[in-house]
């Protein structure tokens, strides 16, 4: 179930909120009536027990969103049980462990565990947060990192190029592209690869990527909202 649907079903169950069903009799008029939401999810046969899982690559979103509506479950009476669907990266493991008394230093030791690549090989690392996309026909993936003190973007970039290439013909992928994003410097560094991926970098970003390979732009945030349609667009482009 996506994330967000989890949390407004969370969201609608505390308050008791309602969602509507609606019927259109043999005269053509539609009526609607009303169901309270917790009777629709009681009223699911979850045989024995149900598992709520998140995403691929559990960041701290996948892993809270599953284990706050697996909570949800099990005060409507359903033997739900919280899961992962990957080996749990850094933060969401400071998260689970954390002992909270400073709200400000929860928050910064939490930054600094989110960057943290303690015990994890650098294919691990691009695997951290990682995404398929099928895009005109291609099977293109995107990663996303962030730099740290102790691992600045330049050489986080050097380290990703080198294993980039064993994982996409690993993941049958036509092309691979990581962001690779640097807060304090406000700057993105995307390293890619792949038979005409640099191509596609250049005319999604509209920019000439450096001679090791590498688009460098303004900070991105967000791989759905900013890299993801450039990439798309310069798939687009290419495929034309």
């Amino acid at each position: 179930m996506n994330k967000k649907l989890i949390w407004v079903l969370a969201a609608l169950m505390l308050c008791g909120l309602t969602t509507f069903t609606s019927c259109t009799r043999d005269e053509g008029e539609t009526m609607v009536y009303a169901t309270p939401l917790r009777a629709v999810l009681t009223g699911m046969d979850y045989g024995d027990s149900v598992l709520v899982v998140g995403h691929k690559s559990p960041d701290c979103d996948a892993v809270l969103s599953a284990i706050t509506y697996a909570s949800l479950l099990q005060r409507l009476g359903i033997n739900a049980k919280a899961r992962v669907a990957g080996k749990v990266i850094c933060e969401p493991r400071y998260v689970l462990q954390a002992g909270i008394d400073d709200i400000g230093s929860y928050y910064s030791a939490m930054r600094e565990a989110r960057t943290s690549f303690d015990g994890m090989s650098d294919e691990d690392i691009l695997r951290s947060d990682y995404k398929e996309y099928e895009i005109e026909g291609l099977r293109v993936g995107i990663g996303s990192v962030m730099a740290s003190r102790q691992l600045g973007v330049e050489e986080l970039c050097r380290r990703m190029r080198l294993v980039m290439p064993t994982v996409r013909e690993e993941q049958g992928l036509d092309m691979l592209f990581m962001m690779l994003g640097d807060r304090e410097a406000d700057v993105t560094h995307l390293p890619f690869s792949g038979e005409g991926a640099q191509a596609v970098a250049e005319a999604g970003f509209h920019t000439t990527a450096t001679a090791d390979g590498c688009i460098i732009t303004s900070y991105q945030s967000s791989r759905k909202a900013q890299v993801l349609p450039a990439i798309t667009e310069g798939i687009r482009n290419f495929v034309r």
